[in-house]
C-alpha cells in the first residue's frame, strides 16, 4: 500500500538524527511503498541533503518530496540542481518553499529545470528571487517541457522580472498552473502578462493576487484575455483596482467567443447594480463563467445573503417531492453517476439543470459545502448532512494516504486527520469523549485537513498528527456503524505508541 513518511518539525536530518532508528535515507533506498516524503522544517543540513539525493537516485517509487523551510541556501540548491540535471528519479513533485534561495540559487535551479522533463510540480514560494532571477525563470520556462505546476508566490519579483518571466510563458507549452501572487509585478508586469496570454496555449490557472496592479495594468492584462483560449482561472484579489478594471476584464471575456474562463476572482472590488446586469449578459454567452466580487455598492453583504433561500433545503424539498434521495439528484448531474465531480463541471451542470432554480450565489454556497479542497465537489458531504446513513461499507476501507513516523510502528493504533471521519466515529461511539477543539500540525498553524485531538493542548514533543483515536478493529467498527467510508479526501494515519 502506498504511504507517506512524516518527520515532525524539529527533527534534525543533518549530522546525527536524534532517532533510535537508522537515518531515514538508509532504509528508504529499498522502500517500495512510500510515495510521499514530508521533511519540511527539519533543519536539514548539507550532508542531509546529500543523503536524500543519494536515496532518490536508488528509490524508484517516491513521487513527492517536501523539504521546505530548511534554510538550504546556495549549497543546498547546488546539490538539488545537480540531482535534477540527471533526470534519473521517479520524483514528480518537489517542494522547496522557504529555503532562502537567492540569485545564485535561482540560476542553478533554473539551469537544471531547463533540461529536466520529469518534475511536474515545483514549489519555490517564500524565497528571495528578485529582478535578475526573472531572466533565469523566463529562460527556464521557454525550454522546460515537463513542468505543469509552478509556485513562485511570496518572492521579490519586480516589473523587470515579470517581463522576463512573461517572455518565457509565450513559448511554454506544458505549464498549466502558475502562482505568482504576493510579488511586485506592477502595471508593467501586468502588460507583459497580457502579451504572453495572447499566445500561450497551456496555462489554465493564473494567480496574480496582490501584485500592485491598478486599473491601468488590469486593462492591459485584459487585452490578452480577448485572444486566450486556455485560461480557466484568474485570481486578481488584493490589487488596487476598482470597477473600471473589472469592466475591462468582463468586456475582454465577452469579446472572446473561444474563452474558457471559469473563475475570475476580483473579490476586493465593489461593483454597481449596472455591472451585475452587464455581467448577467456575459453569463448568457459564457455560462461556465463565475465572477467573485466583494459586494454591490449600496447593498450590504448581509442583505444579499438573506434574500436567497438555503440551496440545500431547496434540493431536499425537491428530493422529498419526487421521492428520491438528495444523493440521487447530485449523481444525476454526472454522466457516469460518480460520487465526485470537478468544481467547474459542477458549476456548469447546476446552471444548466432546470429542476431546481438556483442562482450563482446559491450554487457558490453549495460548492463551499461540498468542496473537498482538491478541485472537486464530493457528494458524500451532502449525504452526511442528510440524516442517518446506511450501514453498508466495503470490508477493509481503502486508504489512499498514510503517514508513519520512524518512531512509530504501523499496526495497532490508528488516528484520523479527517474531521469528517473522526466526527462520524465519535458520534457513533458515546463512550468516547468528543475532542474540545481542532489542533494544528504545528503550534499556531491550522491543519488544513483538520486534525482532531482529544486534548486541549498536547504535551511538548508529542506529534499532533499521531494522536491515537482507536484500535484498528474498533475504528473500522465505528465507521461501519456510522456508514462512513474513507476516501481520497481523507488522511488516515497509523501509529503505535511505544
Amino acid at each position: 500500500m502506498a504511504g507517506r513518511f512524516w518527520a515532525k518539525s524539529g527533527t534534525c536530518l543533518g549530522h546525527q538524527p536524534p532517532l533510535s532508528s537508522p537515518p531515514a535515507p538508509s532504509w528508504l533506498k529499498s522502500n517500495t511503498t512510500l510515495i510521499t516524503l514530508e521533511l519540511a522544517d527539519n533543519s536539514i543540513m548539507e550532508d542531509g541533503i546529500l543523503s536524500l539525493v543519494e536515496m532518490l537516485q536508488e528509490n524508484y517509487y517516491l513521487q513527492e518530496l517536501n523539504i521546505s523551510n530548511n534554510a538550504l541556501g546556495f549549497e543546498g540548491a547546488k546539490v538539488i540542481a545537480e540531482f535534477l540535471q540527471k533526470n534519473s528519479s521517479s520524483l514528480l513533485s518537489l517542494q522547496l518553499s522557504g529555503n532562502k534561495f537567492k540569485d545564485q540559487s535561482a540560476e542553478l535551479l533554473c539551469q537544471a529545470l531547463s533540461a529536466n522533463y520529469r518534475i511536474k510540480e515545483m514549489d519555490l514560494s517564500h524565497n528571495e528571487f528578485s529582478d535578475k532571477d526573472g531572466e533565469f525563470l523566463g529562460s527556464m520556462l521557454a525550454l522546460n517541457v515537463g513542468l505543469q505546476t509552478l509556485d513562485l508566490s511570496w518572492n521579490h519579483l519586480s516589473p523587470r522580472a515579470a517581463v522576463s518571466l512573461s517572455n518565457g510563458l509565450r513559448s511554454n507549452v506544458t505549464l498549466k498552473t502558475l502562482d505568482i501572487s504576493m510579488n511586485g509585478f506592477g502595471n508593467e508586469g501586468a502588460a507583459a502578462l497580457g502579451e504572453a496570454l495572447k499566445s500561450n496555449s497551456s496555462l489554465a490557472y493564473l494567480d496574480v493576487s496582490n501584485n500592485d496592479i491598478s486599473n491601468e495594468g488590469i486593462i492591459k492584462l485584459s487585452k490578452g484575455l480577448e485572444f486566450n483560449e486556455c485560461l480557466r482561472t484568474l485570481k486578481l484579489f488584493l490589487n488596487p483596482m476598482n470597477m473600471e478594471g473589472a469592466v475591462s476584464l468582463i468586456m475582454s471575456i465577452k469579446k472572446n467567443p473561444k474563452s474558457k474562463m471559469e473563475n475570475l476572482d476580483i473579490s476586493n472590488v465593489m461593483v454597481s447594480e449596472q455591472f451585475v446586469k452587464f455581467l448577467d449578459g456575459v453569463y448568457a454567452i459564457h455560462p461556465q463563467l463565475d465572477v467573485v466580487y466583494k459586494a454591490i455598492q449600496g447593498l450590504s453583504a448581509k442583505k444579499s445573503i438573506i434574500q436567497y433561500p438555503n440551496p440545500m433545503k431547496l434540493i431536499q424539498s425537491y428530493a422529498d417531492q419526487n421521492k428520491i434521495k438528495v444523493l440521487d439528484f447530485f449523481k444525476s448531474l454526472t454522466p457516469t453517476g460518480m460520487m465526485k465531480m470537478p468544481v467547474s463541471d459542477f458549476l456548469k451542470a447546476m446552471i444548466q439543470q432546470n429542476k431546481i432554480p438556483l442562482n450563482r450565489f446559491q450554487i457558490r454556497e453549495l460548492i463551499k459545502r461540498l468542496d473537498d479542497k482538491n478541485g472537486n465537489v464530493n457528494f458524500r458531504s451532502a449525504q452526511a448532512r442528510g440524516g442517518p446513513q446506511p450501514a453498508s461499507v466495503p470490508e477493509g476501507p481503502r486508504l489512499s494516504k498514510m503517514a508513519v513516523s520512524s518512531r512509530w510502528a504501523t499496526d495497532h493504533w490508528w488516528s484520523v486527520r479527517s474531521e469528517r471521519l473522526a466526527t462520524a466515529a465519535l458520534e457513533s461511539t458515546p463512550e468516547l469523549q468528543r475532542p474540545p477543539r481542532l489542533h494544528g500540525i504545528r503550534s499556531g498553524l491550522p491543519c488544513i485537513a483538520g486534525c482532531l485531538c482529544p486534548l486541549p493542548r498536547l504535551p511538548p514533543g508529542y506529534p499532533p498528527s499521531h494522536v491515537p483515536l482507536a484500535p484498528l478493529a474498533k475504528l473500522r467498527a465505528q465507521l461501519h456503524t456510522a456508514g462512513c467510508e474513507p476516501d481520497s479526501g481523507d488522511t488516515v494515519l497509523t501509529a503505535d505508541r511505544r
